[in-house]
């Protein structure tokens, strides 16, 4: 049955979706046009028109990534605790497969729009000298990974950013079946929730790398004397250790949200 919910969520979402990657890369070719044209022509009437199309694409790739996280929160709400929450809840699926399902699906197109962004900077950045600099120097980044250690960094980065990208989607979804449990107000009720929320993760967050900077040896080397930059065992070592705490942090706060999220829906669904 997860198998029909993942393909459901899928075909669902992937025609806002692919009109959305379309319009940016048709941008994106536009503008292209016009840059070729410039450099070719080196004309001065087509800097208008470049200089505004351009700002238009880089206004689209922002909004890009902003509306596939905000489509994916207002798809939640409506279909979890909204006007389309009965039909959700007709089907013979447990709740937490209905949250896992969302969850994974937001997630694959937000690295899907974010690739998209990647491939419209490399179409513009074709032909220019900043562009093979770069290249140049991530060809270079990468030659040099020769350990474990390096890859290993590497892969954690990533797997970091997707895990904090699923960590901050599942506490909107948890503020979501907060809010819901109001009977007036239900939205605000939600944005209320997500407000206290982040103070309360903040407030952890800090008092735990606060104690563990203190305690334990890995991440900081803390003496008598005192703690600063001059006693960290070394530059890459701590952004290592800082990566994996804040990462063993997000598993945790993911994997909260997620277990209150699917309580609230499975006990105390109000709705209309």
């Amino acid at each position: 049955m997860m198998g029909k919910l993942f393909k459901h969520e899928f075909k669902n979402t992937a025609r806002r979706y692919w009109y959305m990657y379309a319009i940016i890369l048709s941008l994106t070719l536009f503008c292209k046009i016009l840059d070729i044209i410039q450099l070719n022509v080196n004309s001065k009437y087509l800097n208008p028109p470049l200089y505004i199309s351009v700002t238009f694409l880089i206004i689209g790739l922002f909004f890009l990534v902003l509306l596939t996280g905000i489509f994916s929160i207002i798809r939640f709400y409506r279909e979890m605790v909204g006007n389309q929450a009965y039909i959700t809840y007709t089907l013979p699926v447990e709740v937490w497969k209905h949250i896992f399902v969302r969850l994974t699906v937001s997630i694959f197109w937000i690295i899907i729009s974010v690739a998209v962004c990647v491939i419209s900077g490399l179409i513009m950045g074709a032909g220019h000298d900043f562009l093979g600099n770069f290249l140049k120097g991530f060809s270079s980044m990468l030659s040099s990974i020769k350990t474990t250690q390096q890859v290993l960094f590497i892969i954690q980065l990533i797997l970091s950013i997707i895990i904090n990208t699923a960590s901050s989607l599942m506490m909107f979804y948890m503020s979501i079946a907060i809010g819901q449990l109001f009977n007036r107000n239900k939205a605000i009720a939600a944005a209320g929730a997500y407000v206290g929320c982040n103070m309360i993760m903040e407030v952890f967050t800090t008092l735990l790398f606060v104690l563990t900077a203190k305690r334990i040896p890995w991440i900081l080397d803390y003496n008598d004397i005192g703690f600063g930059a001059e006693y960290f065992n070394s530059g890459a070592e701590f952004v290592n250790s800082v990566m994996l705490l804040t990462g063993l942090v997000n598993i945790l706060f993911l994997v909260t949200f997620f277990l209150i999220t699917e309580r609230l829906l499975s006990t105390k669904l109000n709705i209309e």
